[in-house]
């Protein structure tokens, strides 16, 4: 910082580099965002944290379905410990202090441990569709080894689609267009398409789907209960004629 005589002969600052971006939020603000932002990682990170704990201690909980939680949780626990602290320190800043190679693995971690949640729900909505709409056939190939050729290839899409292209897209561009005091995804602003094709496959496509099959499951149960009446109607007639007959 140097000190130089302005014209009415008062002292004035003169800032070395690039100003900081101010917070916009005020100290009492700061605060609240800070307490609640703390609590909420805190319950993410502590309650997937004891969904992992007692799937690995209690054998009866090792189910297939229970493995779609497990990695479910996985997703969840990293996003209240990485991506939650991360993004409250950087909007009570108003800017991203910790440059850019912390910045891009905070990306990469981010988008990849979400799109994971996002995908393992959607084959929690998958293997619930099928166990409601073909519950014997389906129940026979559910096997271990399928839910986790499922859950890998959650992970493994999701790997794909997010961390190379964050960490390489600088040089594809050929610079890196994200200022040193910013985070963000340098292809998303840059590249409207890519931005386009990325939200499809990370996020309205698996809502949409989730969304269509929780549908069939409510219509298939709704069925379901209007035919139970007959079911039970048809057994009561067949217990009565067995009596009889003896």
């Amino acid at each position: 910082m140097l000190i130089a005589l302005n014209d009415t002969g008062n002292l004035t600052d003169l800032a070395l580099g690039p100003d900081l971006p101010s917070s916009p939020y005020s100290l009492a603000q700061k605060i609240v965002i800070a307490i609640i932002a703390s609590v909420l990682s805190v319950l993410t990170v502590v309650g997937n944290s004891l969904v992992m704990i007692s799937f690995k201690i209690d054998k009866q909980l090792q189910t297939i379905s229970n493995y779609f939680l497990f990695s479910l949780a996985v997703a969840d626990f990293a996003v209240g410990l990485i991506s939650m602290p991360l993004f409250t320190m950087f909007t009570i800043y108003g800017y991203w202090p910790l440059g850019p190679h912390v910045c891009d693995t905070w990306l990469a971690l981010d988008y990849l441990a979400s799109n994971a949640s996002v995908l393992n729900l959607l084959i929690i909505s998958f293997d619930r569709y099928f166990s409601v709409t073909r519950p014997l056939t389906y129940r026979a190939k559910r096997t271990t080894r399928r839910a986790t050729v499922m859950i890998g290839g959650a992970w493994g899409f999701s790997l794909l689609l997010w961390p190379p292209w964050i960490y390489a897209w600088p040089y594809i561009d050929g610079e890196r267009k994200v200022p040193p005091n910013e985070c963000y995804i340098q292809f998303i602003e840059t590249n409207q398409f890519i931005t386009f094709g990325t939200a499809i496959a990370a996020f309205y496509v698996p809502v949409t789907v989730m969304c269509i099959l929780y549908y069939k499951i409510w219509r298939e149960t709704k069925k379901r209960q209007k035919d139970l009446p007959n079911l039970q109607g048809g057994k009561k007639h067949d217990s009565s004629k067995r009596s009889n007959s003896r």
